[in-house]
């Protein structure tokens, strides 16, 4: 659900985090670079075009609902369990997650660069 940004500095090359405030695993992904876009199809996917992504930590899996329901009081899920995933949740429900999150750490959601 969220990109973890700016690495704790003892594990800056760790591949797995665990958040502590969250239980969130996240892994590390590399500095890479790679050709994005398309000269066949939509428009707006051209052209084709050299891309360049930092370095960040990107969530394993799904939020569960017990992670979320540590920061937001509502949980509008339709599959009901604390080791489910959250859904039924909108953009701005996932922002306002991760703003709830008072850690020391970047939270976001991630980029179309990062899927």
């Amino acid at each position: 659900m969220a990109t973890q940004t700016s690495a704790p500095e003892s594990s800056a090359t760790k591949k797995r985090w665990v958040s502590p405030s969250t239980g969130i695993t996240f892994i590390h992904i590399h500095r890479s670079c790679f050709k994005m876009g398309t000269e066949d199809g939509f428009d707006f996917k051209s052209p084709v075009h050299k891309v360049s992504v930092d370095e960040f930590y990107l969530g394993v899996f799904e939020a569960t609902q017990e992670q979320w329901m540590k920061f937001m009081p509502n949980n509008h899920s339709k599959f009901i369990g604390s080791s489910q995933p959250v859904e039924r949740i909108s953009w701005n429900d996932a922002k306002s997650y991760i703003e709830e999150n008072k850690s020391p750490w970047i939270f976001r959601l991630n980029i179309q660069t990062e899927r």
